[in-house]
Formats: C-alpha cells, structure tokens, sequence
C-alpha cells in the first residue's frame, strides 16, 4: 500500500488546549481561531516530543496522531507564548 505524504504549514493562529502532568505538557485538541469548534482536532497521541531553540526562545515540539489518523506537528514557542501547527497527511492508495 503507498501513502502520500504532504508537509505543510498550515495557514492562521491555532488554539490548544493542553494538559499539564507531572511538569510535563500534553496536547490534548487544537482549532483554528477563525473556526472554533467546528474544527476541533482531537489527538489521539502523542508520538514524540522534543525541544529545540530558535534563537532566545525554546520551542515545545510535538508530533501527534490525531481522530482523523492524520499525523500533524504542534510547536510551542515559550518566549511569544504561540502555537504553530505543520501537517504531515498520509493518505493510502488503494
């Protein structure tokens, strides 16, 4: 079975919401702000989670399954306090 794989950064802010555990940063559901609720992406897990800088700031990376099996990329940057949110679709053929 082949997959096409597409990565992209999606267009417009997003909103997160997130649990903290133990002093540890779980995403739980991501929206655009121009389309709340209606969009809402419920995550499935997280697969992976890193942290990086650019420049001062640290970046919270992480890489997720979300409900519609669709694997996307949550950055958060600790010094501006926003979300940025990369796809990655896989999408099988037949």
């Amino acid at each position: 079975m082949a997959t096409i794989v597409q990565n992209r950064e999606l267009p417009g802010e997003i909103r997160v919401a997130t649990v903290f555990e133990s002093g540890n940063i779980r995403p739980v559901w991501f929206e655009q702000i121009e389309n709340p609720a209606a969009d809402r992406i419920f995550i499935k897990k997280v697969n992976l989670a890193w942290t990086h800088h650019l420049g001062t700031a640290k970046i919270l990376s992480f890489a997720v399954t979300a409900a519609d099996n669709n694997n996307y990329t949550l950055e958060f940057d600790t010094e501006e306090l926003t979300w940025c949110l990369s796809l990655v679709e896989s999408t099988p053929f037949p």
